[in-house]
């Protein structure tokens, strides 16, 4: 058995691996036993997306959880986010997000958040892996612990909440003639997203809407944005937003049809922000993969980028220890520290809406002065995860590229957190120069480890 929890959770093909029912029940049972006694009643929240495969994982994992003595409720189907607000606002013990988030619907997880909302820490996760690999304790069924009914007001409640906690008393700031698209990737947000954005005013335009299961993510959502592009422009829409299987990121497209990533996310809310003092530390927090241009230009604004390895848990440990006001990734997963600690595509994008309403611009006006280095990834699918530095051609290849760029871009090499894949970044001012360049690292990759 190798690692058990990635950067983001656990995730696994289903019926594989860490999905099989056996290994799901000893799971389930595990974070019941780490449940003090009477704390927050010994209760557990679960949520899903639309993959076929959640609700099957759902009632292993509530009956394994039973079975120690603790009660479980379900929200169904919500966003990981949505799904972290209630663990906190409802006084769970724990929360528990069945998801694969931008994966397939062959794929799926599990995202586990402590009683405060927040994923829950290496350590705790360090502390069930090795309780996993011993044994347990046998089933103690109590008289009086169910398994896990769903409570739609659960999902209710988020949808309720959100819009006045981002938008305060005005939720209503646009006009029934401002039209916004909502690619809802077929996932968590299907019927979540246009109900919460209705709210605005604003006409909904939805699409990738009607989640049948299989169809999650599927050539639509935020890994393909010209799907949302197309309908943007289809429609003469003000603005476009593509969620990804779980909520929890975002990708924008404006007026006319330009595609915006988390990079312009964190440009437009630092200047925002700084304007109305409300930007701590005048520092935003990025990671490795953001572009090197958002370092450049809010350097001349007088703002700080700090970067920390990928993964938004990396991003909100920097933000937490220091104080810092927002931070996020070029994947669309940003936090908006004072009204979120998870990465949350909802209120990101309601955020740029009431940016947009403040300032009285369109997102494309909102994004001007800032423009992106080419870059390129490439996924090289690979068989192991050894360590690159010590394969002595990948070395060879990686160190030559990093002597060719010198001052004029990047290289950052890594492996996926949650898939068998291995990351080629490049970043530089030629970009049939640095897809060469990344073309030919990937084929050494795959010929070594693919």
């Amino acid at each position: 058995m190798g690692k058990i929890f990635g950067t983001d959770g656990i995730r696994d093909i289903v019926n594989h691996g860490f999905l099989k029912p056996a290994f799901l029940d000893k799971l389930g049972r595990v974070i019941g036993s780490n449940i003090p006694a009477g704390r927050r009643a010994s209760k557990v929240i679960i949520g899903r997306d639309t993959r076929p495969s959640g609700a099957k994982i759902e009632k292993i994992l509530s009956d394994a959880l039973a079975s120690v003595g603790v009660n479980v409720d379900s929200a169904g189907v919500i966003s990981t986010p949505g799904l972290a607000y209630l663990a906190k606002c409802g006084e769970y013990a724990v929360g528990i997000m069945i998801s694969a988030s931008h994966n397939p619907s062959s794929y799926n997880g599990l995202k586990l958040f402590s009683a405060n909302g927040l994923k829950i820490t290496n350590s705790t996760e360090e502390k069930m892996e090795q309780q996993i690999r011993s044994g347990l304790k046998k089933r103690i069924v109590k008289p009086g612990v169910f398994s896990a009914m769903v409570k739609p007001e659960l999902t209710q409640r988020y949808i309720n909440d959100i819009p006045r906690i981002i938008l305060s008393s005005k939720v209503s700031i646009l006009s029934p003639r401002t039209k916004i698209v909502l690619d809802c990737a077929n996932g968590a947000l299907a019927e979540i997203a246009p109900a919460i954005f209705s709210r605005t005013g604003a006409t909904i335009i939805p699409i990738n809407h009607r989640a049948d299961g299989e169809n999650i993510n599927s050539r639509c959502g935020s890994l393909h944005p010209q799907t949302l592009r197309r309908k943007v422009l289809a429609a003469k829409a003000h603005i476009g937003f593509s969620f990804d299987g779980d909520g929890d990121r975002v990708i924008m497209v404006d007026e006319k049809g330009d595609i915006r990533d988390g990079d312009f996310v964190l440009y437009i809310a630092a200047g925002y922000l700084k304007k109305r003092g409300f930007l701590r530390n005048n520092t935003v927090v990025g990671t490795i993969m953001t572009n090197s241009a958002l370092e450049s230009t809010l350097g001349k604004q007088g703002v700080r980028l700090v970067r920390t390895r990928v993964g938004d848990k990396y991003v909100l440990d920097e933000m937490l220890k220091n104080g810092f006001s927002v931070g996020g990734e070029p994947s669309g997963h940003i936090i908006f520290r004072d009204y979120s600690k998870n990465g949350d595509g909802v209120i990101t994008a309601l955020m740029m809406l009431k940016i947009m309403a403040d300032e009285g611009k369109t997102l494309w006006q909102l994004s001007k002065g800032f423009t992106q280095y080419p870059q390129i990834i490439v996924n090289v699918p690979v068989a192991s995860k050894p360590t690159l530095e010590d394969i002595k051609s990948v070395k060879q290849e990686a160190d030559r590229i990093h002597k060719l760029l010198r001052n004029q871009g990047r290289l950052v090499l890594r492996y996926s957190g949650t898939e068998n894949l291995c990351r080629v970044m490049i970043e530089g001012r030629n970009f049939p120069y640095i897809k060469a360049l990344a073309d030919k690292l990937a084929v050494i990759i795959k010929k070594e480890i693919g």
